[in-house]
């Protein structure tokens, strides 16, 4: 962890500024929501953004208030004044609350539990997220249409009662609002390089304000810290009070996390490190503590803030501490400037980061996640927009992990009704049936037929079976073998010296090579050319009758001509591919130096998706290409999925190239479902098994021929 770099400093002033630009009117805006007013949100802004990036463990990370947190704020808010009567009388319970929260994530980095967040399904996550954004945009009603009289402030009221504001509209407010959100929207097509939240906020209010627009503005801003009578902390101790204290501390602490987390893992993405998850909570945690009691609210990592820190050059901590600072200026002596700020203006950047915040991109592929992750997803974002934003959550996890519990469950019942043959069957050879494995033996005995019956075909037929097969099925499969060719033989003894032609130009061979061309793709077609070829090239120069016989069945199969010669060219250099996969890695020069197979095991969710992403970025500087072999993952889900697409685009980024194999049908659909597969990662690069992927990765063109420079410089 850095925290200042003379060489960078000046990128760290630009990244401080155009963090505080970004946060000033997030800030503003968010403390108008909560009903504490704005200067909450710059408290909270201040306080939290500078000891947060200070004692936290992400240096570009900016702390400031977030929406997800906000709108959890303002229920806690809400429930308490209806309790208490008034927001003084409320005080002492929030300020405890608040300072609690902070408590509790301090107490989560101590004993190291901030790794764990992760077991949090994405599913849970981005229902919760667009559940939040739908409440914001809703609650923003009131501010857009300039109805402040109205009783109606859940969202469910609003939403029946949507009428009512529409007949008391205030006109004027209405285009403010529109024009807010229509300046945010537009003005990055001009540049973005100056928040246009912040040109909307300043432009708006200026023309409200020049042409005296009747529209309610939030009056005067007045710099203050808690205040509140010291009798009313009798309140506190009551069993019932203590209790949702707790309730809301222990919520607000998770939510608070796994947001702030979220964003640590954001900012590692850009800048290509790894932040300390423990003592990032640590921060956030003594960060919302101190501003709970200073009249602020919890609030944790923003993505947004943190996105424009480290686009305009911060990377390190001093910019997080240059943003807190500029911010603290702008209080002190431009808070009087806050009191002509509309709320229709405030209305409308809060609806733009609403509709920011609805997970969208997951949303458009409901077809294509899951039932199940769907389910999830979508109970939490109903239970979070109509009912109780906590419970959703916890709601949420129970199913996601009663679920998960069932797949396991399935796929243990799945392993104990299959034998050992069965399951390497289906695992290595996938597509390879018992019908095409016979197929493609009579295949070498008539080839071996035009060699002369020597031992050259058995011992390549055997080399095919290791490794594909189980040992007594190869048994059977190579008794086979030589009963065919024993009756190959008596055929040959009869026809005397005519046996090869018409071997060449006989029916059987027709049959066998139709009869393997309709049950296999492309790729399976070319790797039992490639064996065939290879066969022809071990031991001795090829006959003219092997590379017809070749040629015969390229044509059968469909394969072009160019194709049928690149293969014989691999096959007869001295670096050309072997029988047995094991020997494919070795025997290809600087192979494991270059290339990384990446075997997983076990399912991919929820809990393994932070562990995968943090040892993937860890990838050695010669890796050239990654293999992901997927024979052994049984299923993934939603969160498994996404962290798939985020390390692939990290690779991708670092001009790796990424090959999968061995992926059962479920799991092909999930990674093209979210447009992994073919956008990032094309079908050409989507294997059966470890073996034509390594064998793909050492034709020419591919990765071999990138590092055979260093290997024979």
């Amino acid at each position: 962890m850095t925290f200042f770099q003379k060489d960078n400093f000046r990128q760290d002033l630009f990244g401080g500024i155009s963090a505080g630009i970004v946060t000033l009117p997030v800030a503003l805006a968010y403390g108008v929501a909560t009903g504490l007013g704005p200067i909450a949100g710059m408290y909270t802004a201040i306080i939290l953004g500078l000891i947060a990036v200070v004692f936290g463990g992400t240096d570009t990370q900016i702390s400031s208030p977030v929406g997800a947190m906000t709108v959890v704020v303002a229920f806690i808010i809400a429930t308490e004044v209806s309790i208490s009567g008034s927001i003084e009388k409320a005080l002492p319970v929030l300020i405890v609350m608040f300072a609690l929260t902070g408590l509790i994530q301090m107490l989560m980095g101590l004993f190291k539990v901030g790794a764990n967040i992760r077991y949090v399904p994405y599913t849970v996550v981005s229902g919760f997220m667009s559940g939040i954004g739908i409440i914001i945009m809703v609650l923003q009603v009131k501010d857009i249409f300039g109805v402040y009289n109205s009783d109606y402030n859940s969202v469910s009221s609003i939403l029946m009662h949507f009428d009512h504001f529409i007949q008391n509209a205030n006109w004027y407010a209405f285009v403010v609002a529109g024009l807010t959100i229509a300046i945010i929207y537009l003005f990055p097509l001009l540049t973005k390089r100056v928040p246009s939240s912040l040109i909307a906020l300043i432009s708006v209010t200026s023309i409200v304000y020049f042409f005296n627009l009747d529209v309610h503005s939030l009056g005067e801003v007045e710099i203050h810290f808690s205040h509140f009578e010291m009798s009313f902390f009798d309140q506190i101790f009551k069993s019932d009070v203590l209790f949702r204290i707790l309730l809301a501390a222990f919520s607000l602490a998770i939510l608070g996390s796994i947001n702030t987390l979220l964003t640590s893992v954001v900012a590692d993405k850009m800048t290509h490190t790894v932040h300390n998850s423990n003592k990032e909570l640590f921060g956030q945690g003594l960060g919302n503590f101190v501003a709970g009691i200073f009249g602020g609210f919890p609030g944790s990592g923003a993505v947004a803030c943190t996105v424009a820190n480290i686009q305009s050059g911060g990377r390190n901590k001093i910019s997080g501490v240059i943003s807190s600072l500029f911010l603290l200026v702008i209080l002190l002596f431009g808070s009087h400037l806050a009191a002509v700020i509309p709320n229709a203006v405030l209305g409308g950047i809060l609806f733009h980061i609403g509709l920011v915040i609805i997970d969208f991109k997951t949303l458009k592929k409901v077809g294509k996640i899951s039932k199940a992750d769907n389910f999830v997803m979508f109970t939490v974002l109903i239970l979070t927009v109509f009912w109780n934003l906590v419970y959703a959550v916890i709601i949420g996890l129970v199913i996601a992990s009663f679920h998960f519990m069932k797949r396991m469950s399935d796929v243990v019942e799945q392993d104990t009704n299959k034998s050992r043959v069965d399951e390497l069957v289906n695992e290595v050879i996938g597509r390879f049936n018992d019908k095409l494995i016979r197929a493609l033996i009579q295949l070498f005995v008539l080839i071996a037929d035009l060699d002369g019956h020597t031992n050259k075909s058995r011992v390549v037929v055997e080399n095919f079976l290791k490794g594909r097969v189980h040992v007594d099925q190869m048994r059977q499969y190579l008794d086979f073998y030589d009963d065919l060719i024993e009756r190959q033989i008596q055929v040959s003894d009869k026809k005397a010296g005519l046996h090869k032609k018409n071997a060449m130009s006989s029916v059987k061979v027709l049959k066998i090579c139709t009869q393997i061309n309709t049950e296999l793709e492309s790729r399976e077609k070319q790797f039992i050319l490639r064996r065939l070829i290879e066969y022809v090239n071990n031991g001795s120069a090829p006959t003219i009758q092997e590379l017809e016989f070749v040629d015969l069945v390229g044509d059968v199969f469909g394969i072009s001509k160019e194709v049928v010669a690149e293969a014989k060219e691999i096959a007869s250099s001295e670096d050309r591919i072997t029988e047995e996969s094991t020997r494919i890695i070795r025997d290809i020069k600087g192979f494991e130096k270059h290339v990384l197979i990446k075997n997983l095991k076990g399912p991919i969710f929820f809990g393994f998706s932070h562990r995968f992403l943090i040892s993937m970025r860890n990838i050695s500087e010669d890796t050239r290409a990654v293999v992901f072999n997927m024979s052994f993952v049984p299923f993934m889900d939603h969160s498994g999925v996404r962290t798939f697409a985020e390390v692939v685009q990290f690779l991708k980024q670092k001009e790796i190239e990424v090959c999968f194999s061995g992926l059962s049908e479920e799991n092909l659909q999930l990674l093209r479902g979210v447009d992994l597969i073919p956008n990032t990662v094309p079908e050409e690069c989507v294997f059966k098994s470890i073996e034509e992927c390594v064998m793909w990765l050492n034709e020419p063109g591919q990765i071999r021929s990138s590092f055979s420079q260093d290997v024979d410089g």
